[in-house]
């Protein structure tokens, strides 16, 4: 599969430093960078992350395509339940996966043990309806390559997920947050660019601190949250798996996953929650907008 097919596929999309790189130049790029960091500590999912205690934000999803026939088992998304039926993400998640015969994979909600596999616990439910918010667009750079994605959040119905606690979406303006203290959850790989599948795992946490978007995030995007990690983690960064998962401000979620910046100092980009409510609502509701 050509690597630009693939980095859609992923459902995460990684920036780098300085002019927009050719796909194959960013992964030379990873590779070189996943080199360094493995030589000076462990990674992990979430980098410098920790697993999540039993019974922490219960509500944090991932999702999963399973195919019995082949014994395909593959996470490709975090989300967020905000009702029994209702989880929200990103919208670059809301991807079709093609096996060899050319069949549409489908695509399930897994909840509560992610350390075994889904074959053996049963937890995971079928996805039902996918819906990406009207305004959501990539932008692509010349080369075909997409560098960033606008209004990308999305809400998926599932059959019922018993989960013990749904997500309360935060309200209020997510520009007067800036300075604030964050913990963001993924479900995603180890490595920066690894392709083999994920094996179950539980889910991670990372901390940030919620910045000023740079004058050029500003002008791609009007609603975005800007991260930077803690200082004593300079390389904490979500990667992919994570996309679409939860960002988390005094127990209450503010965004999902969209992108991340890999630099001397990660940067992760956000969509918040808070400019889409009323859609989300629509959506919900059944009104379908």
């Amino acid at each position: 599969m050509p690597v630009a097919k693939l980095l859609k596929l992923i459902s995460f999309v990684y920036l780098i430093c300085g002019p927009i790189i050719h796909t194959k130049n960013v992964k030379r790029n990873l590779l070189k960078k996943e080199q360094h960091l493995n030589k000076s500590e462990h990674i992990s999912r979430v980098f410098a992350g920790r697993d999540l205690a039993v019974g922490e934000y219960p509500f944090v999803i991932v999702y999963i395509i399973l195919q019995k026939e082949t014994g395909i088992n593959k996470r490709f998304c975090t989300g967020t339940m905000i009702t029994a039926t209702w989880s929200i993400t990103a919208a670059h998640c809301n991807e079709n996966f093609i096996d060899d015969s050319g069949n549409v994979l489908k695509k399930y909600v897994a909840y509560d043990n992610f350390t075994e596999s889904p074959y053996i616990t049963g937890l995971y439910v079928p996805i039902m309806e996918t819906f990406n918010h009207p305004a959501y667009k990539d932008l692509v750079h010349a080369n075909g390559q997409v560098t960033f994605m606008i209004h990308d959040i999305a809400l998926f119905r599932s059959e019922n997920v018993p989960v013990k606690a749904h997500a309360v979406l935060l309200a209020a303006d997510y520009s007067t947050l800036i300075g604030l203290p964050v913990v963001y959850v993924g479900g995603g790989r180890k490595f920066l660019w690894v392709f083999n599948k994920l094996n179950p795992q539980p889910l991670q946490l990372g901390e940030a601190t919620i910045i000023n978007c740079d004058e050029i995030m500003k002008k791609v995007s009007k609603h975005t949250i800007c991260l930077a990690p803690k200082c004593s983690k300079t390389y904490q960064t979500n990667l992919y798996g994570d996309s679409g998962g939860p960002l988390i401000y005094d127990g209450k979620v503010i965004g999902v996953a969209s992108s991340a910046k890999l630099c001397k100092i990660a940067k992760m980009a956000y969509t918040p929650v808070s400019p889409y409510l009323e859609w989300i609502y629509r959506v919900v509701n059944g009104k379908k907008s």
